[in-house]
């Protein structure tokens, strides 16, 4: 009773959530939410699957802050290849675009009633591909508890749930960002290990159906999640005489294993006509220079690290790697979870981009939190069955849910964006609603910013007030009827202002000092990417040290409220930042220098740029 109820609340919350967020109405996209996406509307609605033309010029009428790249596709996407002559082949494969295609139908069905936009882009379309999203989810739910009931107590099982539903980054990735494809391989591993258990306890036709299906679809969506069928083929074996049992099961019953071995390759037969049709290959590799590097996995950093970690941003399955220890007593899925975890891991993090942008925490465990669940489970009855176990576990539940709603909201918000997150601004931030400018200086220079009432300023080291008014390409007056003072400007084509510099011996350091970096600054307008926002640099040069610290501009100027998205164009602002100095013993001829830097062509004024060092009282 507790687990249904549990499922229902987790149903209604992640509902809420995603009718909050509402992401349906901010506007098509790109990137891989859209790569699934992008087979339907040009399938059915614009017949264009080859040129990909129609679709693209519908997506960006919808698409109001979508950065088209100059990457030699005639289209300047990247979720495509050009072929040539006007030949595109999707980048993605089809699976998530198959699992959408019902509510895909369904909204186009409802525009062409009500006379909206059946274009494909339009909001009832994203609407219905965000509700897809929950539908596979849910259902997932129902599955998985089944699956936990099979082991485990009512009470147990509803508590994994919520922890799963509520306490990881997949209440994220169903309510925020629902487009991408882990939530809706989350329900296919859930009927996956649902349909294995039946198809074991009572092998019918129905079981290795659901088998070869689930299998399918899931490889269909993502092809490196091909290693779930370790869960199918290892279930149950919990010793050597398990495994020749098992070879005799599969001899028995071949006509049923065969079945979900055509069901399965069929289903990859789509992919494959696809590119014959497209590329004139049957096999195709569509990321081009994107791929793994299995000498080089970034284990520690995609499970401990803070940028777009695991471990960091979902803290409960730590609970769940400690169950497996318990697993000696659930035999059952022993065998593939120690087989399928370890690769899994491996396999991902050995991916060029293994941060994984575009989302909150490690997105591509959560296609794990099925199995996972199991072990999770494992390690909460263990934790029931003392006072003292139950009151410290459901302090960390607790705190796992909270901290996973706190960081879901601060992702909303535009306070966080953690694939550019660090430990330093990661604990800088813990549990707060409202960010400060420091906390967004934290986050540039990975410095613990002081207080400048606790510091005393020793001597000003560098200055610049953009006098020199010979030079008319950079040096202007913003306002020529009252110029009383000129100042630098950025014309679309200037990278750095005039580095200014000193060196070690003119400075009186002490061991501890700061330097202080601060500039006026305005902008015109804001980039779209945290990645092209000008920055305020100070660079220290030497034979032993080479050390870059700068901020980023444009998220500041006019704050607050402070975001990674909020600075105000066309705003005069004071930046600056704090930075320790290197040991003082530098070599005499070691430079400090200071500028402002702009990655992306655009225009910025910049005025009485400074460098000062202080010193704690």
């Amino acid at each position: 009773m507790y687990s249904k109820i549990s499922i229902i609340f987790i149903l209604i919350l992640q509902l809420i959530c995603l009718h909050y967020f509402g992401n349906w109405h901010l506007n098509a996209g790109g990137g891989d939410s859209w790569g699934y996406y992008g087979y339907l509307p040009a399938t059915f609605i614009h017949h264009d699957l080859g040129t990909l033309e129609k679709s693209i010029a519908t997506r960006t009428k919808y698409s109001k802050h979508q950065d088209f790249i100059d990457n030699g596709n005639p289209l300047r996407i990247d979720e495509a290849k050009h072929l040539g002559e006007g030949r595109q082949v999707m980048k993605y494969s089809m699976g998530i675009s198959i699992l959408i295609a019902p509510f895909f139908l369904i909204a186009h069905f409802l525009a062409l009633l009500f006379d909206l936009p059946a274009d494909g882009y339009s909001s009832i379309y994203l609407y219905f591909a965000n509700h897809a999203c929950l539908f596979y989810v849910f259902f997932g739910f129902l599955f998985l508890r089944k699956v936990l009931l099979e082991y485990f107590t009512d009470a147990v099982t509803a508590i994994t749930l919520i922890g799963l539903g509520l306490g990881t980054n997949l209440f994220f990735f169903t309510t925020y960002n629902p487009t991408m494809s882990h939530p809706y391989l989350f329900g296919l591993y859930c009927l996956l290990i649902y349909s294995t258990i039946e198809f074991y306890k009572n092998p019918k036709y129905k079981w290795t159906f659901l088998i070869g299906l689930s299998c399918g679809l899931i490889a269909l969506s993502r092809p490196v999640e091909i290693i779930c069928l370790i869960i199918p083929l290892f279930y149950g074996i919990t010793n050597k005489n398990d495994l020749f049992k098992r070879i005799d099961f599969f001899k028995k019953e071949w006509k049923k294993i065969l079945l979900s071995i055509i069901i399965y390759s069929g289903i990859g037969t789509i992919q494959m006509m696809y590119w014959k049709w497209a590329t004139g290959s049957w096999i195709y590799y569509s990321y081009e220079d994107e791929g793994f590097d299995f000498s080089n996995p970034h284990f520690i950093e995609g499970v401990f690290g803070f940028q777009n970690g695991w471990l960091p941003y979902t803290p409960i399955m730590i609970c769940a790697l400690l169950g497996i220890l318990f697993l000696w007593k659930k035999r059952d899925f022993l065998l593939s979870v120690i087989l399928y975890l370890p690769l899994h891991i491996y396999i991902i993090y050995s991916w060029w981009c293994w941060n994984y942008i575009n989302g909150f925490g490690s997105r591509p465990m959560i296609e794990a939190y099925p199995l996972l669940s199991i072990p999770l489970a494992s390690f909460v009855a263990f934790a029931l069955k003392k006072n003292w176990s139950k009151f410290l576990f459901f302090l960390f539940f607790i705190f796992c849910i909270f901290l996973n709603g706190t960081h879901t909201y601060q992702f909303q918000k535009g306070l966080i964006y953690t694939e550019h997150g660090h430990k330093k601004f990661y604990l800088q931030t813990l549990g707060k609603f409202n960010f400060s400018y420091n906390d967004y200086v934290v986050n540039d220079i990975r410095e613990y910013q002081p207080k400048e009432n606790k510091l005393i300023k020793i001597q000003e080291i560098l200055f610049e007030g953009f006098n020199d008014t010979l030079d008319h390409i950079n040096y202007v007056c913003e306002d020529t009827s009252l110029c009383a003072d000129t100042l630098f400007y950025f014309n679309n084509k200037t990278e750095v202002t005039k580095k200014i510099k000193t060196t070690y011996d003119k400075i009186n350091f002490q061991p501890g000092d700061y330097i202080k970096v601060s500039a006026k600054i305005k902008t015109t307008a804001n980039p779209n990417s945290t990645w092209d926002m000008a920055h305020l640099v100070c660079q220290i040069e030497g034979p032993d040290v080479n050390v870059w610290k700068g901020i980023k501009l444009e998220n500041k100027i006019g704050g607050p409220p402070y975001g990674f998205w909020t600075g105000k164009p066309n705003v005069w602002d004071e930046m600056h930042f704090f930075t320790q100095a290197p040991t003082t013993d530098q070599p005499k001829e070691t430079t400090i220098s200071i500028y402002v830097w702009q990655p992306r062509e655009r225009f910025i004024y910049v005025n009485d740029m400074k460098a000062e060092i202080f010193r704690k009282k």
